[in-house]
């Protein structure tokens, strides 16, 4: 009986417990749902001035899971990550443009999850390149250059030409030159020593094994950056990037360039009257050490006999003020190349009747300068005696003007590229009309030749040709356009 007893107690205590193990499962994810709620994170993006950046794409981690959330914020630059687990969070953040930012984080209960991340703009200069490139290079897939420069200008085209001009400093240190000259002076030499009856020859083992020269040179062209490049760039990014820029872009690099001048006028200028004044004009200086032997005497005397010489002199040459047919033409089909119509809309000065490219008769009146600057010696031979030169001038100055007629009258050359700029004009954007006409031979040893000739190579001519190389027959054939 007591056995029983146990049993029946034995059996309540452990139906006791189960049923309070029950209710302790019941009960637990009711209070884990009260203590751990679902959470949300927003995040605004900006740039290092504060101003939003839309696109950027944001990656969450979790630390400790392998828990990842991603998306992309919107036009006001904001990101929103929800059902989200209190606790410690890795963000990435990626934009075009901006350097990457990696940054750790707290989504807590009873705080506010709302936070500003600040990415910095890439130096200019930096490639830029998409995830997906990126990855194709790591794997070797793509080359290692990107295809253009992060510059921070958008989709500003004339902002990306005018970061391709070197700066001013840049320009004008490429303006100096500086030469450097050895010149050998020959081992023995004849001096002439004493005076009238006395004056003695002899030869002299020469001091000096060479002399230096040094000439500093300033080319003011190097100072203005050449505009028909630009251009030719710019057009490239347009060509090659087209989602990239405006659809104003032609116009853009037009106005950024040359304002409201007509295009193929102002690139085969190269810029206004006086840039194009300087563009021809140069300077230099040199100091040229002098022999200590001259005119048969030694120049030893510290009274005179000055160790260098210094000499110097600028040029002025107008023929970039002139721009003549020939110039005009070679911009005129590098615009071609471009695209036609582009370069349709840059001869407005041209079309149909203009000539931009003819010479101003100024350009017979205006002539080439030159200037030279040469030190004379000062010191003079007297009677044999070497004495200090008397006289007041320390230099010399040459001047030579040249006035040239040939800038005014045209060459063969010259009439030539004119006629073919008007042909051009006349016939710019239309679809060529000639026939296409074929000359086969045929040889006895088998075999054909086929010539593509043009509408000016005869059936005669054919047959002329079909006699010198010994072929038994021949076909003229012309076919028409589109038949």
């Amino acid at each position: 009986m007591k056995n029983h007893m146990r049993i029946r107690l034995a059996t309540s205590v452990f139906t006791r417990a189960l049923s309070a193990l029950f209710l302790i499962g019941l009960v637990t994810p009711q209070l884990n749902s009260q203590t751990t709620p679902s959470l949300s994170l927003r995040l605004n993006v900006v740039d290092t001035q504060g101003l939003k950046v839309p696109g950027a794409k944001v990656v969450l981690n979790s630390v400790g899971t392998d828990q990842e959330v991603a998306g992309v914020t919107t036009d006001n630059g904001t990101i929103t990550f929800t059902d989200l687990q209190p606790g410690m969070n890795k963000v990435t953040v990626k934009a075009t443009g901006f350097a990457t930012l990696e940054q750790s984080l707290t989504v807590g209960v009873n705080r506010r999850n709302d936070l500003t991340l600040a990415i910095e703009p890439l130096p200019v200069g930096t490639p830029i390149i998409s995830d997906e490139e990126r990855t194709a290079r790591e794997r070797g897939e793509a080359p290692a250059v990107g295809p253009y420069q992060n510059d921070n200008c958008g989709s500003d085209i004339t902002c990306k030409v005018k970061l391709l001009r070197l700066g001013l400093t840049g320009r004008f240190a490429r303006g100096f030159q500086y030469e450097y000259k050895l010149i050998e002076q020959p081992g023995t030499v004849l001096i002439s020593s004493g005076k009238d009856a006395g004056l003695v020859t002899a030869f002299v083992r020469n001091p000096e094994n060479v002399l230096q020269a040094h000439t500093i040179s300033f080319k003011f062209a190097e100072l203005f950056p050449d505009r028909l490049s630009l251009f030719k760039r710019g057009s490239d990014y347009l060509n090659k990037y087209p989602s990239q820029y405006s659809a104003n872009g032609y116009s853009e690099l037009s106005e950024v360039l040359c304002k409201k001048r007509p295009l193929v006028t102002c690139l085969t200028k190269g810029g206004s009257w006086w840039q194009r004044f300087l563009m021809g004009t140069s300077i230099n200086i040199s100091f040229s050490e002098r022999a200590a032997i001259l005119q048969g005497f030694f120049v030893t005397d510290p009274r005179f006999g000055k160790k260098y010489q210094v000499n110097g002199g600028f040029s002025f040459d107008p023929a970039k003020l002139f721009p003549n047919a020939s110039n005009w033409r070679s911009t005129f089909e590098d615009l071609q190349k471009i695209d036609k119509a582009v370069a349709l809309l840059g001869v407005s000065d041209a079309y149909p009747h203009g000539t931009p490219w003819k010479v101003s008769f100024l350009a017979a009146l205006l002539p080439k300068v030159e200037f030279k600057i040469l030190s004379q010696f000062d010191f003079v031979k007297d009677n044999g005696v070497l004495v200090e030169a008397p006289f007041p001038e320390h230099a010399l100055n040459t001047w030579t003007f040249t006035w040239d007629l040939t800038r005014i009258i045209p060459d063969t050359k010259n009439r030539i590229d004119a006629d073919a700029i008007r042909d051009g004009l006349n016939n710019l954007g239309k679809e060529p009309t000639l026939p296409k006409i074929t000359c086969t031979l045929h040889f006895s040893s088998g075999g054909d030749r086929k010539f593509e000739v043009k509408p000016g190579f005869t059936e005669a001519m054919c047959i002329k040709l079909k006699n010198e190389l010994h072929a038994i027959s021949h076909d003229y054939a012309v076919k028409l356009k589109g038949k």
